[in-house]
């Protein structure tokens, strides 16, 4: 780990430096507050610190101020500890109470300053830990459990944003609804969960198939949808066949004969000026007017 080290005093600055790297830390060296505060800013800054009080330029009670007032859950906590010769009750309180975590008064046992160091440690990782949960919650409730795609409203809030984008900036995009013609047939044949990892499968390989920042998303139990942003019509039928042909080569083994996955799908192509319901809708009235007989079924709108 990483620790930023705030000293303006060489001879402590050393001595500092010397213990940190026996310890097993690595050090980020400044020599006044006001850099402190620039590096603790920074999105890779190290989540520990260690704060000289006083300091040219800015002193490091005021640092611990600073910090505290800046929202610090996108980037996780900074563990600070705070470097004084201020031996008070009174000085202490204040530290802590301007957002400092630990107080160490020199001059200090290097034994006392480790244990401190070490228990700050724990926290900026039990810190990280809890930010990757919350991160994988706010994934999974974006998430399809069944597919691992998009879900309905996330989907749906990405298309919005696309529309919006585009608008701004006057370009085409392309929404496409596959519809798997066989679900509910599949469904009875070889039950949900094995229909549900049998989609995410079919959905992954989908995925591969068009562009890495095309997003695929479960409409309903047998639609999803596919977002191309910046498509223009004249493109679709080329990534619609390279689709098709993936599909065509996705089937599910049973003991009675495999499955293969029937679908049909809708395609429409438009400008950003549209609400999102709009075009879903219109993509939905394209998988209507796809044939119903014959392979690779698709039908292509475009609303000028």
């Amino acid at each position: 780990m990483k620790i930023l080290v705030a000293e303006d005093d060489p001879v402590a600055l050393g001595f500092l430096e010397l213990s940190l790297g026996k310890w097993g830390y690595e050090t980020e060296i400044v020599y006044d507050g006001a850099a402190a505060l620039e590096m603790l800013r920074k999105p890779d800054a190290p989540k520990l610190a260690i704060l000289d009080w006083m300091m040219p330029k800015m002193d490091g009670i005021d640092v611990c101020k600073e910090m505290r007032k800046s929202a610090e859950g996108e980037h996780g906590y900074t563990y600070i500890i705070l470097l004084t010769i201020r031996s008070s009750l009174y000085d202490m309180v204040n530290g802590i109470a301007a957002g400092a975590d630990d107080y160490i008064i020199k001059p200090f046992i290097p034994q006392d300053l480790k244990v401190r160091i070490d228990a700050g440690r724990r926290i900026v990782e039990l810190q990280e830990k809890l930010i990757e949960s919350k991160r994988a919650l706010i994934s999974s409730s974006a998430n399809d459990l069944g597919t691992r795609t998009w879900n309905r409203s996330k989907i749906i809030s990405l298309i919005e944003a696309e529309l919006n984008r585009s608008k701004r900036k006057g370009r085409t995009q392309s929404l496409a609804i596959i519809k798997i013609d066989n679900y509910f047939d599949m469904l009875a044949e070889i039950g949900p969960k094995n229909l549900d990892e049998f989609l995410c499968n079919a959905m992954n390989r989908i995925q591969k198939t068009v562009r890495s920042y095309d997003s695929i998303g479960r409409y309903s139990d047998d639609e999803f949808l596919i977002l191309f942003p910046e498509t223009v019509s004249s493109e679709m039928p080329t990534i619609v066949d390279r689709v098709f042909n993936t599909i065509n080569e996705i089937s599910f083994p049973h003991p009675e004969g495999k499955f293969p996955l029937s679908v049909t799908i809708g395609v429409v192509t438009c400008k950003g000026d549209i609400a999102e319901e709009k075009l879903i809708s219109e993509a939905n009235a394209a998988l209507i007017q796809a044939p119903n007989n014959g392979s690779n079924r698709a039908y292509f709108s475009v609303i000028q």
